[in-house]
């Protein structure tokens, strides 16, 4: 790779909340060796980055002007996701320096963002795992554990009994503890279920669902004193956060996908 700062890059990154902020290390560190960036994402990742993101990174709606990537890469190194032969062919066509394709699956160890690294052979940092990348926004008076139970995947979901059991022993253990229950899209059903339990009926405990990712965010930074949930986006978006992170792993591997961030710690159900 060259030196810093000599060239530019296009950083086109598709996928899901937790793929994207287990991009975000690579991103900055592209910054970094980079003299301008243009990142193609999802445009409600953007205010994710507005805070933190140096002047040169420039965000792109990748739904909107992703049909323009192969006239935006002329003379651009690329990075890509999308990693097919005719895809990669088609940029170099278009008249891209350099186009590196990154691993959206890796399956083994080590982790995805130490893949990434490894596979444009730059050096790791130690510091990667234990830093809150998106600010370290914990609320460490707050008396409020925040359950995420959802994750979009039925495979990845450990049982609700096993979050409702975390709960009412949170409720028990001080009269001021609170309980906040988020939903996500494709969470309905999970969250009709709770609705209809025991858990329900505790007045200390509040539903929340239909969030946008930016008032989301906010509402974790302001109310989360912790944070516990299935290996999901708003799982990564806690631990990035630095909210002290409680993540179960079911079916994925957390060698591979654990969240990062200075307090995360990994469970495992059966």
């Amino acid at each position: 790779m060259n030196p810093a700062n000599s060239q530019k890059l296009v950083f086109i990154r598709g996928g899901g909340l937790g793929d994207f902020l287990l991009t975000i290390p690579i991103l900055f560190e592209a910054c970094n060796r980079y003299q301008e960036v243009k990142l193609f994402t999802r445009a409600c990742f953007h205010p994710l980055l507005q805070d933190l993101k140096p002047e040169h990174l420039m965000l792109h709606d990748l739904d909107k002007e992703g049909k323009d990537l192969c006239f935006t890469c002329k003379d651009r190194n690329v990075f890509t996701f999308w990693n097919d032969q005719e895809w990669v062919h088609e940029l170099g066509e278009a008249g891209a320096k350099k186009v590196i394709p990154l691993q959206p699956r890796p399956k083994l160890e080590p982790h995805f963002v130490e893949h990434l690294y490894h596979t444009l052979d730059w050096s790791f940092p130690d510091e990667v795992h234990n830093k809150a990348w998106l600010g370290d926004r914990w609320s460490s008076q707050s008396k409020t554990l925040w359950i995420h139970p959802g994750s979009g995947s039925s495979m990845k979901n450990a049982a609700l009994s096993f979050f409702e059991n975390r709960a009412m022993n949170w409720l028990e253990k001080d009269i001021e503890n609170r309980i906040i229950f988020s939903f996500g899209e494709s969470d309905q059903e999970c969250r009709e279920e709770l609705l209809c339990s025991s858990i329900a009926e505790q007045k200390r405990v509040q539903f929340f669902s239909g969030l946008s990712l930016s008032a989301f965010k906010q509402s974790l930074e302001q109310k989360a004193g912790r944070y516990l949930g299935n290996d999901s986006g708003p799982s990564h978006l806690a631990a990035m956060l630095g909210i002290p992170t409680e993540v179960l792993f079911i079916s994925t591997n957390p060698e591979v996908w654990k969240p990062i961030g200075p307090r995360v710690k990994l469970l495992r159900v059966d």
